[in-house]
């Protein structure tokens, strides 16, 4: 779905028109899924119908964009791609099963990340729902401040350098039988 996306994007910012299908058979056929409980034909129809729904919006300045953030100068940079630069407006593309996001605090954060490397005045999710009729959603995300991004990273880049695993905090967050025990549960 993102490669038919991002064909769409980078054909309207270029004032053409693109086979968007052919981007998703191409991304689609080079994909190795294997999914518990899930009807490979039935996804494949579901993310050709997102395709086809989603409508490139205007403005659009860049696509797929790579960058590379540094949060403070003895932490490595966090590298990653931008989905959507519009004027003023950062976006990350996501499906999902629903209309809404399933873990806002991610795209908090990875906006939050990107906006440091983009300044904007508005970020934002849209979202690609799978759903029996297929819909997309936009969403105003409000993005990690600059503190709150490096003593995340900080917390997970001294965990892999001692070999742990780092503390994850999402959606799982509710059902967690720690989650008195840890910091990010508030």
């Amino acid at each position: 779905v993102h490669a038919g996306v991002a064909a769409k994007n980078e054909a309207a910012m270029a004032g053409e028109t693109a086979d968007a299908q052919a981007a998703f058979s191409a991304a689609w056929t080079t994909s190795n899924l294997e999914l518990d409980g899930e009807d490979l034909a039935e996804l494949e129809a579901k993310g050709r119908k997102l395709v086809d729904l989603y409508e490139s919006p205007s403005g659009i300045l860049g696509v797929e964009q790579e960058v590379s953030v540094t949060l403070a100068p003895d932490l490595p940079p966090v590298v990653g791609r931008i989905d959507l630069i519009r004027q003023g407006v950062l976006a990350d593309i996501k499906t999902s099963a629903t209309r809404g996001l399933a873990d806002p605090t991610a795209v908090e954060a990875q906006l939050g990340l990107y906006r440091l490397a983009y300044p904007a005045e508005r970020c934002e999710a849209i979202v690609l729902a799978k759903t029996k009729a297929p819909s997309i959603t936009v969403i105003e995300v409000r993005p990690w401040s600059h503190a709150r991004l490096e003593a995340h990273y900080r917390e997970v880049y001294q965990a892999m350098q001692a070999g742990c695993r780092f503390a994850v905090h999402g959606w799982q967050c509710k059902t967690c039988p720690y989650r008195d025990h840890c910091h990010g549960s508030n």
